[in-house]
């Protein structure tokens, strides 16, 4: 994973299927709560803005486009975008359309906090705006190298739509799998359901996925009003760092201190980590200090770890590499002083490559 925490910058070496790895690999870490077998690669949350900040946004797009003989300028800001054969769909920067009435900045902080807790990401990409009427789509495509989360908060009028389509739809791990005999997608019968995911474009949820992963927008068909079509606020989390919170805040020398601590231990932690089967992905990880400085509780918040192919289970190498983490992590002892007399706690990603 990348290192230090101060940075979050730099690779571990990349670990091979060396013969002494090829028993039984151990069970899944008991020391990381909510560990899971594989990896969680698709979140939603519903009503996900709060404040009437969705409503808001809506009514901001919706004024514009209710009278279409309206000459107001931003009825003319779409780009229509059409890249034969893979994206055809109207969009804007979001931070352009929404500035006026300070809305951007409160989509912005929401957008930015649910990065920084829930993500260990410190920053967006600059977000796009997008509508879909009727032939509208995003063909089958993967893009990580914009960061390690890509997300969709929808603002479509989804329960009164008139049109079919604009699905966010990923492949599962069924389907990546297909071929795996262990995985058994291809011993039957496999329908859409187990090859792909579909997650409904719900006014005011919020989707984020592991943007390695094959996905698309299924074709809408049957509206051509922009203002009843599919609209989407769209782009990825990046700049994997860690968050301290409570007493151990940033910007402190607490916080300094904190950081050798755990500099020290990923070491050793990247040490072990190189003569196991690799993996490639993200591990956000809370880490929960307690005023005597120990760490009761290392809970995983988000997991794409997916092991690379190697020959074994990638399921049991996934519980091999959580069962490393968890032993490094949660024996983790903090100088008390480090917390100010109360519970802080450290967001920390580590990311795979």
């Amino acid at each position: 994973p990348r290192r230090p925490p101060a940075a979050a910058r730099g690779r571990r070496p990349a670990a091979s299927c060396a013969s002494e790895t090829q028993g039984e690999l151990a069970p899944l870490a008991p020391a990381l709560s909510g560990a899971t077998a594989h990896a969680q690669r698709v979140h939603t949350i519903d009503n996900f803005l709060t404040n009437g900040l969705a409503e808001r946004l809506r009514a901001r797009f919706a004024d514009a486009h209710a009278d279409p003989a309206s000459l107001a300028a931003e009825r003319f800001v779409w780009d229509y975008w059409h890249a034969p054969g893979q994206y055809r769909q109207l969009r804007t920067p979001a931070q352009d359309y929404f500035e006026a009435g300070g809305l951007w900045g409160e989509l912005e902080s929401a957008l930015l906090r649910y990065g920084r807790e829930e993500l260990g990401c410190s920053a967006l990409t600059p977000p796009w705006l997008s509508v879909y009427v009727s032939g509208m789509r995003q063909q089958w495509h993967s893009d990580a190298r914009h960061g390690p989360w890509a997300f969709v908060l929808s603002l479509t009028d989804w329960e009164a739509r008139r049109f079919s389509g604009g699905e966010t739809q990923l492949l599962t791990d069924g389907a990546l799998g297909y071929w795996d005999a262990r995985s058994g997608a291809s011993d039957g019968v496999a329908e859409m359901p187990q090859l792909i995911q579909q997650v409904e474009p719900l006014f005011n949820r919020l989707t984020v996925f592991d943007p390695r992963v094959p996905h698309c927008v299924a074709e809408v068909q049957g509206e051509m009003d922009p203002a009843k079509g599919r609209l989407v606020v769209h782009g990825w989390f990046a700049e994997s760092v860690p968050r301290f919170e409570g007493g151990i805040g940033e910007g402190t020398e607490r916080q300094a201190a904190a950081e050798e601590i755990i500099n020290e231990r990923l070491g050793e932690l990247f040490t072990n980590l190189a003569t196991l089967p690799a993996c490639t992905g993200t591990l956000v990880v809370r880490l929960a200090i307690a005023a005597d400085g120990s760490v009761p509780d290392a809970a995983v918040l988000t997991d794409t770890l997916q092991a690379r192919p190697c020959g074994l289970d990638p399921l049991a190498v996934r519980a091999e590499v959580l069962a490393e983490v968890g032993d490094a992590l949660g024996t983790l002892r903090f100088d008390p002083a480090a917390s100010a007399g109360g519970e802080s706690a450290i967001v920390l990603p580590l990311v795979f490559e």
